[in-house]
């Protein structure tokens, strides 16, 4: 884990809503993906957290050291089954993925679904 974000650091949130029905199994996949991913090269955080006031809307965060170590997590079986799950799971029409990178100095969202989307059909 790093301390400082470096200015090749990126930030990636995804927000998602689940169905009900299937919150505890959405918590469960995650929570059992967490550390693996946290192990993955270039991986400085990844956080699953709830929103308050709706049980079944969570934002899962990840921050990794370089664009090369999110593609390669892009690839990996971790982010596979991850993505699995929740397009199985969640309300597809409420899973947004956002990138943020930093741009002299602020930080930029950037959309990334087609990336993603891309990761998930190769």
């Amino acid at each position: 884990m790093t301390s400082a974000p470096d200015k090749d650091a990126v930030v990636t949130a995804a927000t998602i809503t689940v169905r009900p029905e299937n919150r505890k199994e959405l918590c469960l996949t995650v929570a059992s993906l967490l550390n693996p991913i946290r192990q993955e090269p270039g991986c400085a955080a990844y956080r699953f957290y709830g929103e308050a006031g709706d049980e079944n809307s969570f934002l899962l965060m990840g921050e990794w050291e370089t664009p090369d170590a999110l593609n390669r997590h892009l690839q990996s079986n971790n982010f596979a089954v991850l993505m699995g799950s929740i397009m199985l799971l969640a309300k597809v029409s409420t899973v947004d993925f956002k990138l943020i990178r930093e741009f002299s100095g602020r930080h930029v969202p950037h959309s990334i679904r087609s990336e993603m989307k891309g990761a998930l059909c190769a």
